[in-house]
């Protein structure tokens, strides 16, 4: 399942093992909540669909994104630089080693793959 531009495209579901994006972005980022931090919506379509995480990859210049601001923070931007999809699992291959945050922190080393997937078993938190 995934989003071009904002709409939903449900039956074009995507095989599993198939390539999903192929090229360069700017940002490839996943997430299970819809906020990044200080209440941006960087994922409005995170919590869309129970068991599915939303990856977002984007062509986006840092101009357009500081363009259009406003409409990025509250999770209401749409363009054609930007796509998501609703995954259970995926691997994303960059052609060189990059930095890796997840969870907002910085990860050591730097990587050329990456595996992100739902968890089978809930994680427990202590609050």
């Amino acid at each position: 399942i995934y989003w071009r531009n904002g709409r939903i495209m449900e039956d074009e579901t995507i095989a599993t093992g198939a390539v999903v994006w192929r090229g360069r972005a700017s940002l490839a980022s996943c997430s299970t909540i819809p906020n990044f931090g200080l209440g941006m919506k960087m994922f409005p379509w995170a919590d869309a669909r129970e068991g599915r995480f939303q990856l977002r990859c984007a062509t986006a210049s840092a101009y357009e994104t500081l363009r259009n601001l406003p409409a990025v923070f509250r999770g209401e931007y749409r363009s054609q630089s930007l796509v998501d999809f609703l995954c259970t699992a995926v691997e994303i291959r960059m052609e060189r080693p990059v930095p890796v945050q997840v969870g907002g922190d910085l990860q050591d080393g730097k990587r050329a793959r990456l595996r992100v997937a739902m968890s089978d078993k809930p994680v427990r938190v202590l609050a």
